[in-house]
């Protein structure tokens, strides 16, 4: 039986696709159950291939979660006009739009934080540079509704309001992702 065509691609346009089906893979399982092997199946490539892109498994995970970062990232910036409740309900909408449509990289993206539990393997998911993309998220939420809320130096007790409704969206948004799996919106 014949092979179908490969089409070539350029370095970005293999990373981008690469970054792509990690999203997809990590978001659904925990990157320990994910391999190169099954990463290089389901983008079409050989093993070497990827290893080629990315130097191991913690490298495609770091770039997969800066992306999905920096996506989620962009949905806080909300511009300073109108009532306070109907600028947070805007950027709250614009948040559960990005875990629905993309849910596998927020679920990525989020399981990957310090409440995650570490198990063996390849991937120490919250440490190091995977622990800083996930902050500078929370932080980027934290900063944007202290700008609404026009406070440039908040009180410890403001500081820990924040810092806790931004973790209350993420678990929220998580426990939705898991009671929605079939049918969103439905």
């Amino acid at each position: 039986m014949a092979k179908s065509a490969r089409r070539r691609m350029g370095v970005e346009e293999r990373r981008e696709q690469l970054i792509t089906v990690a999203l997809d893979l990590f978001g659904s399982r925990s990157p320990e159950d994910v391999s190169i092997d099954e990463i290089a199946e389901r983008a079409g490539i050989s093993r070497p291939l990827v290893y080629h892109y990315f130097p191991g498994k913690q490298s495609l995970y770091e770039a997969a979660l800066r992306r999905a970062a920096d996506e989620l990232s962009a949905r806080f910036v909300e511009p300073r006009e109108g009532p306070l409740g109907e600028r947070l309900l805007r950027v709250m909408g614009r948040f559960f739009d990005f875990v629905e449509d993309h849910g596998p990289g927020f679920s990525a993206l989020m399981r990957g934080g310090p409440a995650a539990a570490v198990g063996g393997g390849e991937v120490p998911h919250a440490t190091g540079s995977a622990r800083a993309t996930i902050d500078d998220v929370r932080q980027a939420a934290y900063e944007q509704i202290l700008a609404h809320l026009e406070v440039e130096r908040p009180s410890a007790r403001l500081a820990l309001i924040v810092r806790s409704w931004v973790s209350l969206a993420e678990t929220t948004a998580l426990l939705w992702l898991d009671g929605h799996t079939v049918a969103r919106g439905a």
